[in-house]
């Protein structure tokens, strides 16, 4: 879940990336967004237990893989499947001119 009003708006930062090597020929675009509150958060699912031996060991040595886990970020780094840089930006524009209201950085 993104919270788009904690976002300090004028430190979102934009960059378009093209692939090298083995990633030749695929874009894509980082948006950084930055909060002195939380500004994503996420709930990552437990592993399943399939009653293997391997399951049952790893229980053992690591229970906490068996657990949902609640994370929160101040910051976070989005990355967009597209090369269209200039589409992103003015995303971010509707976004934060149609009812999101972000904050001002201290600095």
């Amino acid at each position: 879940m993104y919270r788009l009003n904690n976002v300090h708006t004028e430190r979102i930062e934009m960059r378009a990336w093209k692939g090298t090597g083995i990633r030749i020929g695929e874009e894509w675009i980082t948006v950084k967004l930055h909060g002195d509150e939380i500004v994503f958060e996420e709930t990552t699912e437990p592993m399943t237990d399939d009653g293997s031996e391997l399951a049952r060991l790893m229980r053992q040595s690591r229970p906490d893989l068996f657990r949902p886990h609640h994370n929160v970020y101040k910051e976070h780094e989005l990355t967009l499947k597209t090369g269209d840089l200039n589409r992103v930006k003015r995303a971010w524009t509707y976004i934060y001119s149609h009812g999101c209201t972000g904050k001002q950085s201290p600095f």
